[in-house]
């Protein structure tokens, strides 16, 4: 999750995800997205492996200090 030619993001909005807490928590350690105000994750219950511990390492993070809005667009999976 390091991309310095992104650090200029204000919104990352992530969709049709294959994700884990996993991945959740590289997102929260990355140094790559330090201007975020908002992140959106559209969790699909076939598709994601995550769970509320994966959206609070985002919620947590000292990476993202200007974040603003963590957007669940869809239900989180069970």
């Amino acid at each position: 999750a390091e991309a310095s030619n992104c650090s200029r993001l204000t919104r990352l909005l992530l969709s049709g995800l294959r994700c884990t807490n996993l991945g959740l928590r590289a997102l929260a350690k990355s140094k790559a997205f330090p201007n975020l105000r908002t992140i959106g994750l559209r969790a699909s219950s076939t598709r994601t492996d995550y769970s509320h511990t994966g959206i609070i390492r985002i919620l947590e993070s000292e990476r993202f200090p200007k974040l603003e809005v963590l957007d669940v667009l869809d239900a989180l999976p069970a």
